[in-house]
């Protein structure tokens, strides 16, 4: 989480070597949350600008949700490929196909806008 709250910070680079070391050592202790690292760390990738290693890294993210079965993290998942689609001007149509799916799981895990919450 430190790496995480680091690359937001704009300490990119220390903030992916922590996220990486942090996703080795829950490697090593098991599946737990290995999802939700990854993920993160993807999102590390995309501040330094590294869209090739963001959408590899969400691959392995997205194998990784498949085989730990844990999916609370699932929709940003999916929609983050999607973003990174349309910041790298790659595929419009691949990023709504992200869009809708991370749609359709937040849906189906009756997950909460936070945006329409706020407004009432």
């Amino acid at each position: 989480m430190r790496g995480w709250a680091l690359a937001q910070a704009g300490e990119i680079e220390e903030g992916i070597a922590q996220m990486r070391a942090g996703v080795e050592a829950t490697r090593a202790l098991g599946p737990i949350f290995l999802p939700y690292f990854l993920g993160s760390l993807a999102e590390g990738y995309v501040k330094a600008g590294r869209v090739d290693l963001a959408l590899d890294n969400l691959a392995e993210t997205l194998a990784a949700v498949e085989s730990t079965g844990e999916r609370f993290y699932e929709a940003e998942l999916r929609r983050l490929p999607g973003e990174l689609l349309l910041a790298a001007r790659r595929d419009e149509t691949g990023a709504e196909q992200c869009f809708q799916m991370a749609l359709e799981i937040a849906r189906r895990q009756s997950a909460l806008d936070v945006r329409a919450s706020s407004d009432e």
